[in-house]
C-alpha cells in the first residue's frame, strides 16, 4: 500500500499481482489489485477485481470504497460510483 500512496503504481502492481498469485483466495488481495487499478484509470479492470469477495471470512469486511482515496477522484463518474455504491449495499 505504500507504494500505492507514493504513486509507485508499477511497484504497487507488481506487488498486488504477487498477492494474488500465492493466495487466490483472499478478497483483500483483489481489492488491493483494484485500488491499482484506479490509480492506473483502469475501471473495467478495477470492477472485475472487486468483486471478488465471495471468499471473506465471517465477519470480515473489505474497506468501503467509496470512502476510499484510490476511488474518490471518480466519484464524479456515475457508472462506475452507482456500481461502488451498489457493491456496498450487498455487503
Amino acid at each position: 500500500m505504500s507504494y500505492g500512496i507514493a504513486e509507485n503504481d508499477r511497484e504497487a502492481r507488481s506487488l498486488f499481482e504477487e498477492g494474488v498469485a500465492k493466495d487466490p483466495d483472499d478478497p483483500m488481495n483483489y481489492y488491493n489489485l483494484a485500488c491499482a487499478d484506479a490509480g492506473e484509470n483502469k475501471l473495467a479492470a478495477a470492477r472485475a477485481h472487486l468483486h471478488r469477495k465471495a471468499n471473506m471470512i465471517s465477519g470480515e469486511r473489505l474497506p468501503l470504497p467509496t470512502k476510499d482515496d484510490s476511488f474518490l477522484p471518480y466519484k464524479g463518474n456515475k457508472e462506475f460510483w452507482s456500481f461502488l455504491q451498489k457493491l456496498e449495499a450487498t455487503k
